[in-house]
């Protein structure tokens, strides 16, 4: 798909959070769509931000062999209730994801010199889970075709 707009390592002037990943799919690279909504932009020096509609990232040079996932959901009754942290494979994450038994909310993002983090929620069929993704990678390119103006991130 061509783009008309594309960012690199634009954060925080684009940020991930509250953001549902639709699909994701991995070669060399990591790529991340949003179909629907896109991700949050402050454009053209305004203060505000705005959404985009559709729109991707691709996370480059990342090391495939060194991501870490893991899922935090509470297991329990009442006053037993403990949580629970669970490492899972990135098969079986993109696999929930592409065949929808899972939708991935990115909540929160945070960078370093190496990578970065997005806390998200993992949502399937009544219940919800925390989810923390930590990937190693040089960058990250953000595409879209359009931000709606008439919509302000708040």
């Amino acid at each position: 798909m061509n783009w008309k707009e594309q960012r690199q390592n634009a954060y925080p002037n684009i940020i991930l959070s509250d953001c549902l990943v639709d699909e994701i799919q991995v070669d060399d690279d990591i790529i991340l769509r949003f179909l629907e909504h896109g991700f949050v932009i402050r454009d053209n020096g305004d203060s505000r931000y705005y959404r985009t509609r559709s729109a991707q990232i691709i996370v480059k040079e990342c090391d495939i062999d060194n991501i870490s996932i893991q899922l935090i959901y509470k297991k329990g009754v009442s006053r037993k209730e403990i949580h629970i942290v669970k490492d899972i494979d990135l098969p079986i994450f993109l696999n929930n994801i592409l065949t929808k038994r899972w939708s991935y909310e990115i909540v929160e993002e945070y960078y370093s010199a190496l990578g970065g983090m997005f806390i998200g929620r993992i949502i399937e069929a009544k219940k919800s889970m925390w989810c923390y993704l930590r990937m190693q990678f040089r960058n990250i390119v953000y595409l879209w075709d359009e931000v709606d103006y008439e919509a302000p991130y708040n």
